[in-house]
């Protein structure tokens, strides 16, 4: 313990600060700081003296990650007068298929006596997507356009726009012409056969609800911008002067 001083636990605790709980896989995470806090007071306590403090990574599921969240020194940070700053840490899965979020904890492992008076921290849960939609970011449903690509409405991933357009369905446009109803079932089937291959799961439920959202999306955008795409041109009357 610092000479002079006595910790009675625990009586400190550590505190993340500007942590992101939305980021990508393969892109350097936002830095964030690592505070240790005294309990009583709230206020940063000073007198660290070098000490160490290792984070962890653990999924949704509570499995341990941690090599999936960049090297050993990234994820071991040191203490100066209260606060760590964490820069290098990079994320190589996605939090989807492990438990749809993360959680990274904090504790301080040397020196060993003060395990006993700091509690460890565990961050918020967050989530890592695909690095592919940082630079394709989906958009939301309300700020989709007719002519808009197909791989930016929510739910349709790389493979299956790669297999829309491979069947000439590159826009949300052309994604509703497919029709709907009894009739339309023969022509369903058929894009369902080809977006389904080498072990596709799309449903034909699922293709109905995509058809009927790019339906809404196309008529709502035709409403703002005139029925064949253009801003409609105001009419004139030439009896006004």
């Amino acid at each position: 313990q610092p000479e002079g001083e006595t910790i009675s636990g625990p009586a400190l605790s550590l505190r993340f600060r500007d942590f992101t709980e939305k980021w990508f896989t393969d892109r350097p995470f936002p830095p964030f700081s690592i505070d240790v806090i005294e309990n009583a007071t709230g206020e940063v306590y000073r007198k660290t003296h070098d000490w160490k403090v290792t984070l962890s990574l653990y999924d949704g599921n509570g499995n341990e990650m941690s090599d999936r969240m960049g090297d050993v020194d990234a994820r071991n940070v040191i203490l100066k007068e209260g606060t760590a700053e964490v820069l290098e840490l990079k994320f190589v899965v996605v939090s989807s298929k492990h438990g749809n979020f993360f959680n990274i904890i904090a504790e301080v492992t040397e020196p060993a006596w003060v395990s006993s008076f700091l509690t460890k921290f565990i961050s918020p849960n967050f989530v890592v997507l695909s690095c592919r939609l940082f630079h394709n970011p989906k958009r939301q449903i309300e700020d989709l356009s007719a002519d808009d690509q197909l791989s930016r409405m929510p739910g349709i991933g790389r493979l299956y726009a790669e297999r829309f357009a491979a069947a000439g369905i590159t826009t949300i446009r052309k994604l509703s012409t497919i029709p709907l109803g009894p009739n339309g079932r023969p022509t369903r089937s058929q894009l369902l056969n080809h977006l389904r291959r080498d072990k596709g799961t799309m449903t034909e439920t699922k293709l109905v609800e995509y058809v009927e959202k790019a339906k809404e999306i196309v008529l709502k955008s035709d409403q703002m911008t005139g029925s064949n795409g253009l801003l409609p041109i105001p009419s004139t009357n030439e009896n006004n002067n």
